[in-house]
């Protein structure tokens, strides 16, 4: 949702908005079909403008979409690599262009696990000066991130404060070294001095050296940074550090159930909300296990997380993913996209076009809330 609070999202057709009553494509103004957009996730500014990332013949661009005329414009980044872009997620609101941060996969150095691959972490700082773009020249946050996985939930891995720009990641460990999971840190970067402050370690993130342990960083209106570390099957974590403090408090684990995937989101009240998919085992389950997408949240500032609740419950038991994404408009209106897709083939294959139907969306349903408690089916978007 851009400034005005308008929706805006990323399909097979391009990048689209929603103007009164129906859905426009936006045109790159290119005469090139190998158009392929390689994220959902879309920036915004404080005027009006929009943000995201296209690749044009396999060359990456920042793409700019004013939000008055429609206008775009494009600005190319450095080939190669992987990009996550900073995203309104409520609470601060930042004046600046999103930021950019750049993961490339180091080829020099062997796979260090299954899910596990050593990368560059690099941040790209964007301004706006006089109705025009420009891209900094990349910052190196870590020469040893474990990368980024986010085919669910959406991890928000930057967010501005001010002048500021705060960074969360995962590193990878020497194998061996006996490390309980992925290491996780925080630093933050000084857009006017063009400095780094020093990075903070904030915990492990269970299994050691997994790229599932995505792990995400909110500001609320008040200016406390909130912090939840993602784990693959384990519990998840929460920290907390309030304005003009300079330490962080000690991690929690926020369920006692095997977690993946973190989607969190602040609403108007600076509640959190979150989706995960939630392993679920024991007597009702036996010989295999119940993967569901679960919820939970915080009240407002009092920050203290409530019990985890099954939101959607699959309809066989085993490995189940749900390419969820959470989302909040300008208002703190929540908006949760879902799909379903399970290992059983059976299931899957009950209707001929099944892989025409996920790679197209159609699968794809929406539910909305306004207050985290009753969310309903989403028919007409209005």
């Amino acid at each position: 949702f851009d400034s005005e609070n308008r929706p805006w999202l990323v399909s097979p057709e391009g990048l689209k908005v929603k103007i009164r009553d129906h859905w426009q494509t936006i045109s790159l103004n290119v005469d090139e079909e190998d158009i392929v957009y390689p994220t959902s996730t879309i920036g915004t500014d404080a005027h009006k403008n929009v943000y995201t990332v296209v690749n044009i013949k396999n060359i990456p661009y920042l793409v700019q979409v004013n939000g008055n005329n429609l206008k775009v414009v494009l600005i190319p980044l450095p080939a190669g690599g992987t990009y996550k872009m900073e995203t309104y997620m409520g609470g601060k609101v930042s004046e600046y262009p999103p930021a950019i941060l750049r993961f490339v996969r180091d080829t020099s150095k062997k796979r260090v696990s299954r899910w596990a691959r050593v990368h560059r972490l690099e941040l790209l700082s964007v301004t706006l000066i006089e109705g025009k773009l420009k891209i900094e020249d990349p910052v190196l946050i870590s020469d040893n991130c474990v990368g980024s996985g986010d085919h669910s939930g959406i991890t928000n891995a930057i967010a501005a404060e001010g002048e500021k720009l705060h960074i969360i990641w995962g590193e990878t460990s020497e194998p061996g070294k006996g490390d309980p999971g992925v290491p996780t840190y925080t630093i933050s970067y000084d857009r006017k001095t063009k400095s780094l402050s020093s990075p903070d370690f904030l915990a492990y993130s269970p299994p050691v050296n997994d790229v599932h342990n995505m792990s995400s960083i909110l500001i609320d209106s008040e200016g406390t940074k909130h912090v939840i570390i993602g784990a693959h099957g384990r519990p998840f974590q929460y920290l907390k550090q309030l304005k003009d403090q300079n330490t962080w408090s000690k991690p929690i684990s926020i369920s006692e159930l095997g977690q993946t995937y973190v989607g969190a989101v602040l609403d108007a009240k600076d509640g959190i909300h979150l989706f995960c998919r939630t392993w679920r085992n024991g007597k009702a389950y036996p010989g295999i296990f119940d993967a569901s997408l679960f919820f939970q949240r915080t009240r407002g500032s009092s920050h203290i997380w409530e019990e985890q609740q099954p939101f959607a419950l699959p309809a066989l038991p085993g490995y189940t993913v749900y390419y969820h994404r959470l989302t909040v408009d300008r208002h703190g209106k929540l908006y949760l996209s879902m799909d379903y897709w399970p290992t059983w083939s059976v299931y899957r294959e009950s209707y001929r076009d099944s892989a025409e139907r996920t790679s197209k969306g159609t699968n794809r349903v929406i539910f909305t809330s306004g207050d985290g408690k009753q969310w309903d089916l989403l028919r007409t978007f209005k």
